[in-house]
């Protein structure tokens, strides 16, 4: 339930990605001249996302090239079924191709950075720019001509969807740390969204004027002429004009006569460059030869490193490094009548050996002392929480010194002394089995 949850908060993103580049899909409209049917070709991108989404949680692919590959293919293959199943245009094939794959890729990147790193607010301004140089330039051309309103609605949705997502953004970061709450006083939430509403009015009303001052100069214009049509004397109708006289075709810009033959002389010379630049290509194609095995492991070195691919896990399930620790053997009869005695300090190792022997014992004994085990604690948190127990002095306790050689040793490299292992071996009290 908690991925169909997350899969609908990437549609969500997808809708607001497509709502601010909507006038790329209309350029892609203009080009493809889909017919009625084919229309819902703008819905394969959408559900690109929430597939890719799901698809990238199951593979997460460390590589973002890797993703990019697989889904050219998939949006490939949807290309291929629309134009063999469901008997699409090639135009519509392509383009429905080219969105499934961008939405499956923007989808599968999504379950591995958050929308905020990447959607941020250069791509929502970059996307009114589209909408202004689509407004200029695009729209006076009959063949991507839209509805004006169709325009304006979407200009002003991108406008208000930026100012609340990245107002939302500013005060997260101003006021809580990453991934905290907010934390911002109701005054100031308050004061930002009345400064996002009237911006937004103030950007509404700079849309509309160009229309409003056309329906004004529209309606001045009908009033000043039913005006004057009422104080002027009415006069005869105007004569037809004369039909129009057809129009001289341009000069032609080429000499006359006939086109000439090229010289076959120029082939030849063609010809002869291009066999020495062939030459030249497979000269050096063989004395690299010799290098091809080497140059073959490395591709294949290279192809097995895009290939990894990278699981999301949960951070509370995890786990450091862990040594294992063994439990010291009690003295007792085994099973042929021999006693065993406990295991003794290693004396033909080295000292990092007789270190790591003296805290796996310190460690075991208390376990055995009914002192809980905290695997989240780093050595030297141990060593102190033992010393705080048992009341002594945190730097002469013999939990706090063990832990810190230990930890020297084991993060660091650093070897202790013989006699400082001496002093902590005589200093460790083993517990007494139980007769």
């Amino acid at each position: 339930m908690m991925r169909i949850r997350e899969a609908g908060l990437v549609l969500v993103q997808g809708v607001i990605e497509c709502i601010i580049y909507l006038p790329l899909l209309l350029i892609a409209d203009g080009l493809v001249q889909p017919a009625v049917w084919e229309r819902g070709w703008w819905l394969v991108p959408l559900l690109g996302y929430p597939i890719g989404y799901l698809l990238g949680r199951r593979a997460a692919f460390r590589q973002p090239s890797v993703t990019l590959l697989l889904t050219c293919v998939c949006g490939l293959g949807v290309g291929t079924l629309l134009f063999a199943v469901f008997s699409a245009g090639i135009a519509v094939a392509i383009a429905a191709s080219l969105g499934c794959t961008i939405g499956l890729y923007r989808g599968a990147r999504a379950a591995l950075a958050p929308w905020a790193e990447r959607f941020t607010s250069a791509h929502f301004s970059i996307g009114l720019l589209i909408y202004v140089l689509y407004s200029f330039i695009l729209q006076r051309n009959e063949r991507f001509a839209v509805p004006s309103a169709l325009l304006l609605a979407g200009g002003v949705a991108a406008m208000m969807i930026m100012l609340l997502v990245v107002n939302h953004r500013t005060v997260r970061a101003e006021s809580a740390a990453p991934g905290a709450d907010i934390g911002a006083d109701a005054a100031v939430r308050s004061r930002n969204v009345r400064l996002s509403i009237l911006v937004l009015m103030v950007t509404l009303l700079l849309a509309v004027s160009g229309s409003l001052q056309v329906i004004f100069r529209a309606v001045w214009g009908e009033a000043a002429a039913w005006i004057r049509r009422l104080l002027a004397p009415k006069e005869p109708a105007p004569a037809p004009p004369p039909p129009d006289t057809p129009v001289a075709p341009p000069p032609s810009m080429l000499p006359a006569g006939e086109p000439t033959e090229p010289s076959p002389w120029w082939d030849w010379v063609m010809y002869g460059f291009i066999g020495i630049v062939g030459l030249f290509i497979l000269i050096a194609i063989i004395r690299r030869l010799p290098l091809v095995p080497a140059l073959l492991r490395g591709l294949l070195a290279r192809l097995t490193l895009w290939l990894r691919r990278e699981r999301l896990v949960d951070q509370g399930n995890y786990q450091d490094e862990v040594d294992r620790i063994v439990k010291p053997e009690r003295k007792g009869r085994s099973f042929f009548g021999i006693r065993r005695r406990n295991a003794a300090m290693p004396r033909s190792g080295g000292p990092a050996d007789r270190l790591v022997h003296l805290y796996r014992t310190w460690l075991s004994e208390r376990h055995h002392s009914s002192l809980p085990f905290d695997p989240s604690r780093t050595p030297i948190e141990i060593g102190q929480a033992e010393a705080l127990r048992e009341g002594a002095d945190g730097d002469r306790h013999i939990g706090t010194r063990l832990t810190r050689a230990y930890s020297a040793y084991r993060y660091g490299g650093i070897e202790a002394k013989d006699e400082e292992l001496t002093r902590l071996a005589g200093e460790i009290r083993p517990r007494k089995p139980k007769k």
